[in-house]
């Protein structure tokens, strides 16, 4: 890449992908409502129109955020890499990039991912997390893993991804909580495994958490000893503005954020410039009751052929490196 640019400002993300299902049909998973046959009625063409919407989304967020370059997209709601592999076929920013993803034990089959920037991002080590709910305090059953991404971003300093989709709000806020505290819990454990060892590290985390940044579960997972923030959501700003990424019972939240170690103020190298919510017009719906609300690929069994039920969240990043940093880690 030879000498890094101080100043140059990247960018990550984060998109639910709102059931990016094939079309076949895998005996394992519950998946038999997404396929030609199924009451969704998934057929190859829908396929192929979302994944050119998708593709196209995270072009034009490339687009409109001038001159700043994609560093890493983070994922859910995908059934498996082919779907992951088909997107970084198309035409677009997307086209060639690197993809990290395991198969999780969801019983609908959809997953977590990371794709990422070839020329920008080098991975050096990837592993699924598991998260186990115990269920009626005797069954134990599996909700999507967690994804732990380490590497070395331009060339100059190691970061690590996070990347979660916690358990839905089915079943009531109030009586599902105790699932998303559980995956707090082990999110937690998997970012003090990082700092363990590398008390600095720079560690972004970001998902799908199916819950606000002043939910009991988010502030659990920034603050678990109650005296010490160690985390910051860059999301919190953008929530008490009142924006959302996902209109969830005729009311806007903010399940979709982004979270990150404070050496991603203080230290030098990539720092954390802002956060925002993706809501250009053409990612509405554009009349009727949920105007304005994210035009989704479904509205209950109808097909509506838009591209997600979320928008998507994004992160900017400036690179301000020390001299020794500016020509790379040897």
């Amino acid at each position: 890449m030879g000498q890094l640019k101080r100043n140059k400002r990247y960018w990550v993300g984060f998109y639910n992908l709102e059931n990016l299902f094939d079309t076949k049909n895998d005996t394992l998973v519950r998946d038999d409502d997404r396929t030609p046959k199924g009451k969704y009625r998934w057929t190859s063409s829908r396929l192929e129109t979302k994944l050119k919407n998708i593709s196209n989304v995270v072009t034009r967020i490339n687009l409109e955020l001038e001159e700043t370059e994609w560093l890493g997209l983070g994922v859910c709601e995908v059934e498996n890499l082919e779907l992951l592999e088909a997107l970084t076929t198309r035409n677009g920013i997307l086209k060639n990039a690197g993809i990290i993803h395991f198969d999780s034990p969801d019983l609908r089959g959809i997953d977590v991912g990371l794709l990422y920037n070839q020329s920008l991002f080098r991975p050096t080590h990837f592993q699924k997390q598991k998260v186990p709910l115990l269920k009626d305090r005797t069954e134990i059953i599996y909700t999507r893993d967690l994804l732990v991404v380490s590497g070395i971003a331009l060339e100059s300093e190691r970061i690590h991804f996070v990347i979660a989709h916690w358990p839905s709000r089915s079943g009531g806020e109030k009586r599902s909580e105790w699932r998303r505290k559980t995956a707090s819990y082990y999110t937690r454990k998997a970012i003090d495994s990082i700092t363990s060892r590398e008390p600095e590290a720079k560690i972004i985390v970001m998902g799908d958490f199916n819950d606000d940044p002043v939910n009991e579960s988010i502030l659990q997972l920034i603050n678990p000893k109650a005296n010490n923030d160690s985390l910051i959501n860059f999301s919190n700003t953008s929530y008490h503005k009142g924006i959302g990424s996902i209109a969830y019972r005729d009311k806007w939240h903010l399940f979709d954020q982004i979270i990150g170690t404070k050496s991603l103020i203080h230290q030098p190298g990539l720092q954390a410039l802002g956060f925002g919510v993706y809501t250009s017009r053409y990612l509405q719906t554009s009349r009727g009751r949920y105007r304005r609300y994210p035009f989704r690929t479904y509205a209950g069994l109808q097909y509506q052929g838009g591209y997600s039920d979320h928008f998507p969240v994004v992160l900017e990043l400036i690179f301000k490196p020390t001299e020794t940093m500016e020509y790379g880690l040897k």
